[in-house]
């Protein structure tokens, strides 16, 4: 597969067993999503039922992901007429 984002419907994990009266939290990213190495080294993501390729992080002492958000957010409301 040279895809580098793949859709799974068919990601197995242990089936969990919520007690009576607790109900299943709603899948969120902050509650499903995990990182993996494969064998070959290869660093993926998974999030609910996505897996990518991690090729780069973001530096500690950088721009979080939301301030380079707004910053493209700003960007284009400047670049569209």
């Amino acid at each position: 597969m040279d895809e580098e984002l793949y859709h799974h419907d068919d990601i197995d994990g242990p089936e969990i067993v919520f007690p009576e009266g607790i109900d299943e939290p709603e899948p969120t990213p902050e509650n499903t999503s995990y990182y993996v190495r494969d064998l070959d080294g290869v660093l993926w993501f998974y999030c609910m039922n996505w897996r990518t390729r991690v090729r780069e992080f973001f530096p500690e002492k950088g721009p979080t992901i939301g301030e380079l958000i707004e910053d493209a957010v700003k960007f284009a409301a400047k670049t569209v007429k």
